[in-house]
């Protein structure tokens, strides 16, 4: 696996921990319900409702795991996504329901295993609001996260410290 696509994955991983702890849905942006919709329609496919999954946000306003300050979530379990999209088209789909604000980070896609990954990234404010779409024959999730840009920085240079805040750890450039 290529260095990239490990970070990428380190990084999907790392979202969806989090996700998977204190999740929440709360009203953060249109764009996220866009994106979970056209997923919805184009593969006619059923969001997998998690109780509870609302009431954690007020957790993580206040507790801000890993410098996450709020997030969206949905999971497609047990669902037929085995027929890949045109990726061209796809991605032009989802860049369509998410506007001009958000930029592509990461692309990842392996026919072998029907896979794709993409990443999308915008300011919001003093943060950064990242986009995480994966698809597999079986599943797909969706997560949006609001983050401290640095923690964010923090984490992508140790990503071997996922999960935690990376205090001490060293931002690149940064002089100490």
């Amino acid at each position: 696996m290529r260095l990239r696509n490990r970070v990428a994955l380190q990084f999907v991983i790392f979202v969806l921990v989090l996700a998977a702890g204190p999740a929440t849905v709360w009203a953060m942006d249109h764009e996220f319900d866009r994106v979970v919709r056209h997923i919805e329609s184009r593969y006619n496919a059923r969001r997998t409702r998690i109780p509870f999954l609302g009431l954690a946000n007020v957790f993580v306003k206040a507790a801000k795991p890993g410098g996450v300050k709020e997030f969206k979530l949905a999971v497609f379990e047990d669902q037929d996504f085995s027929v890949l999209p045109d990726i061209t088209g796809f991605d032009a789909d989802i860049e369509t329901s998410l506007g001009p604000d958000w930029r592509p980070l990461v692309r990842i896609f392996s026919r072998d295993q029907g896979e794709w990954t993409r990443i999308y990234a915008r300011e919001a404010g003093n943060d950064v609001k990242l986009l995480v779409v994966t698809i597999e024959p079986r599943e797909a999730t969706v997560v949006q996260v609001k983050i401290e840009p640095e923690l964010l920085m923090k984490w992508l240079n140790h990503p071997d410290r996922m999960g935690g805040r990376c205090k001490g750890a060293p931002v690149a450039g940064a002089e100490h």
